[in-house]
């Protein structure tokens, strides 16, 4: 399990099992600067993000996108 839910409030939630750790870990390792990973729930066609929403409070997100920005971009920001 890997959900990503939010509340009105912009807090975000984030639930996952063992496997669901994996597969995000498996994503943010693939990334290098300037890539970016996309993780779908299955109605949106994709993979890894599960459809098993915890909380029927909170509104899924189907699709979540990490970046890693590249260093230059981060300079130029002053970060």
């Amino acid at each position: 399990m890997l959900t990503f839910e939010y509340e009105p409030d912009n807090v975000l939630e984030v639930t996952l099992d063992a496997e669901g750790l994996a597969d995000l870990l498996l994503a943010l390792s693939r990334l290098k600067p300037g890539d970016h990973e996309h993780l779908f729930t299955p109605a949106w066609g994709a993979y890894p993000l599960t459809e098993d929403f915890p909380n029927r409070d909170l509104v899924p997100i189907h699709k979540v996108t990490v970046s890693f920005v590249a260093e230059e971009r981060e300079a130029q920001a002053g970060g």
